[in-house]
C-alpha cells in the first residue's frame, strides 16, 4: 500500500468517524481564557516538538492536511519546549528564521531524524548553523535571517502563542488551537486523522462565528 494511498484512506476514515459535531470535553477543550468570537480571520496554531515521538509520526499526514487548508486560514507552527528532552532541539527563533528563508517545513523530516534517531544535540546556535550547512543552508544567510528585526518580532509572537497552551492543565503536544478558543490534542498516528477532522469542524465553526459578527 503506497504512502499516498494510506494518507488518503486515513483522511477518509477520519471524515467518516467525525461526521457528527464534535463534543466539548471529549473531542476538544474550550480554553478558559478564550477570547470572544470577534476575530476577523481564522487562526490555527500547531504546537509540536522535535523531541515528540507522535509529532514525528504524524508529520506526513499533517503536511498533507496543511497543503489543503482554505485560503482564509492562517496557520502558525510553534515549538513547545518539553520539560524532559531526549535531545536539545532548536527554539522558535531558529524555526522562524527558517520560515523567513522559505525553508520552514522543508527540513522537518531531517530535524526529526537528527534529534530522535541520531541523538543530535543543538546546545547552541553554532551547532545548529553547522548542521544546517550539511543540509544545504548557507551559514551567513541563516545568521542574517536569525538576527533580523522581523524574526525577532515573530519569536515574541510565538512566545505569546505558547501562553494559552501552557496555561491549560493538559498542555501535551501535538495539539492545535483554533482562534484561541478551541484546543484539540492530536494524539498519535492512530488518532491524528480523526482529530484533524475535529479541527476542520472547528475551523468551519470559527468561520460561522466570524460571519455572524459582520
Amino acid at each position: 500500500m503506497t504512502t499516498r494511498f494510506t494518507l488518503a484512506l486515513l483522511l477518509l476514515l477520519a471524515a467518516s468517524a467525525h461526521a457528527a459535531a464534535p463534543v466539548e470535553g471529549r473531542d476538544y477543550q474550550l480554553l478558559k481564557s478564550a477570547p470572544a468570537a470577534t476575530a476577523k480571520q481564522i487562526t490555527v496554531v500547531d504546537y509540536f516538538s522535535f523531541n515528540c515521538g507522535p509529532c514525528k509520526g504524524n508529520a506526513p499526514l499533517l503536511a498533507a492536511w496543511r497543503a489543503k487548508l482554505p485560503a482564509d486560514v492562517q496557520l502558525t507552527r510553534v515549538i513547545v519546549p518539553l520539560e524532559v528532552q531526549i535531545s536539545k532541539e532548536p527554539g522558535n527563533r531558529t524555526y522562524q528564521a527558517l520560515q523567513h528563508m522559505g525553508k520552514q517545513g522543508q527540513l522537518d523530516a531531517a530535524l526529526f531524524r537528527a534529534i530522535q534517531e541520531q541523538g543530535k544535540r543543538f546546545d547552541n546556535l553554532q551547532t545548529f548553523v553547522d548542521w544546517l550547512a550539511t543540509q544545504g543552508v548557507a551559514r551567513e544567510a541563516f545568521k542574517t535571517a536569525y538576527d533580523s528585526f522581523r524574526v525577532a518580532i515573530q519569536e515574541r509572537q510565538a512566545q505569546d502563542l505558547l501562553a494559552p497552551l501552557m496555561r491549560h492543565e493538559h498542555s501535551a503536544v501535538p495539539a492545535m488551537t483554533i482562534n484561541g478558543r478551541y484546543l484539540v490534542h492530536l494524539g498519535n498516528s492512530r488518532d491524528v486523522g480523526a482529530n484533524l477532522a475535529v479541527v476542520d469542524h472547528l475551523i468551519a465553526r470559527a468561520r460561522a462565528e466570524i460571519s455572524a459578527t459582520k
